[in-house]
């Protein structure tokens, strides 16, 4: 007979996240505590993989934004609770120096970096969480405040790798060496190597070894890479581009006009993230960034009723407003719209 403790965790987390059943989801944390579960399998095994279907349920149109947040808060309290277990034990070392864990410049979605910390924090180590989207500047002088073995720095979404590319120079400014995670990376050092992190963990068990080697053995600070010269330039013109091609879609989507002013102001604001998903790619070379999220975009749209070629619209309306000489953006535009 299985246990039911390990049948389906993320699953059964989800089921009493959905209802915002705190209590339910406290008793599951409880159960999965006394069978020995440690509280590094409980976020990979169950909060990870239950927070990942809250996000896709939304996509799919499956799910209100109402009940996305109730479903993150209850998966948020039970982050909490877990930090409180992992404060009840002694530091196995408590003489070593402390990890730095801290958001991408622009990276509001927290909750992976307080994952990070906890997960940490189970397995010994001192942490000290900065939570989301610290500025550069500010970085700085959290940076000099302590003798650190390392930093993370967390992005769950692409869009913002540049601004974990500012946050990682900052850090690396400062001698500390730079550990990178979270979904906004990819599924290998690709985008890592190109924001100028030291290391890439995809998972928590990789983060803990990584950061036991660095311990014993710091890593030597290499030159970051040179990114190309036009990811500066296609940030200045993105409002620019992004006015002119949503205007472009008004007039090849007559549609648009109809729809009330919320929903033409999230228009404008899908023309934006395009733009940074954009910048991305040309930054690390990787044209996923663009395709995945093009298809998050044709996803999220066509669960909602919009025509599906209102994607392909929007993206040659972009690449027609794009300045001619930013090669690597019309390049990869081009790639996407060739599928």
């Amino acid at each position: 007979m299985v246990n039911e403790v390990t049948t389906a965790a993320h699953e059964r987390l989800l089921a009493v996240a959905e209802t915002g059943d705190v209590d339910g989801a406290f008793a599951l944390l409880h159960g999965w505590l006394d069978a020995g579960w440690t509280p590094s399998r409980i976020l990979s095994e169950a909060v990870v993989p239950a927070q990942q279907e809250v996000g896709a349920r939304w996509q799919r149109n499956e799910w209100t934004i109402a009940k996305e947040h109730t479903a993150t808060a209850v998966v948020d309290a039970l982050v909490g609770v877990l930090g409180l277990r992992a404060a009840e034990q002694p530091w196995t070392r408590p003489n070593r120096d402390p990890v730095l864990v801290v958001c991408a410049e622009g990276e509001w979605h927290t909750l992976s970096a307080r994952l990070v910390t906890e997960g940490l924090r189970a397995e010994g180590w001192p942490v000290r969480l900065l939570g989301g989207s610290v500025p550069a500047s500010h970085l700085a002088h959290s940076a000099a405040e302590g003798t650190w073995t390392a930093a993370v720095v967390c992005c769950a979404v692409p869009m913002f790798l540049p601004g974990a590319r500012r946050t990682t120079a900052v850090l690396r400014a400062a001698g500390i060496p730079v550990l990178v995670t979270g979904r906004g990376f990819g599924g290998d050092d690709r985008r890592a190597e190109a924001v100028g992190a030291d290391g890439w963990a995809p998972d928590l068990a990789t983060g803990l070894e990584v950061l036991g080697d660095w311990e014993r053995v710091p890593p030597p600070l290499a030159g970051a890479p040179v990114p190309p010269d036009e990811v500066e330039e296609l940030a200045s013109v993105a409002g620019s581009v992004a006015e002119a091609a949503y205007a472009e879609l008004a007039v090849a989507w007559p549609a648009l006009g109809r729809l009330p002013s919320a929903a033409r102001q999230r228009t404008r604001e899908d023309f934006g993230y395009l733009l940074q998903f954009l910048e991305a790619t040309v930054l690390t070379g990787d044209e996923r960034i663009l395709r995945d999220y093009v298809d998050w975009l044709a996803t999220v749209l066509g669960s909602r009723g919009v025509p599906d070629d209102v994607v392909s619209i929007t993206l040659a309306s972009v690449q027609r407003a794009l300045p001619t000489g930013l090669r690597h953006a019309h390049d990869a535009l081009l790639s996407v719209r060739d599928r």
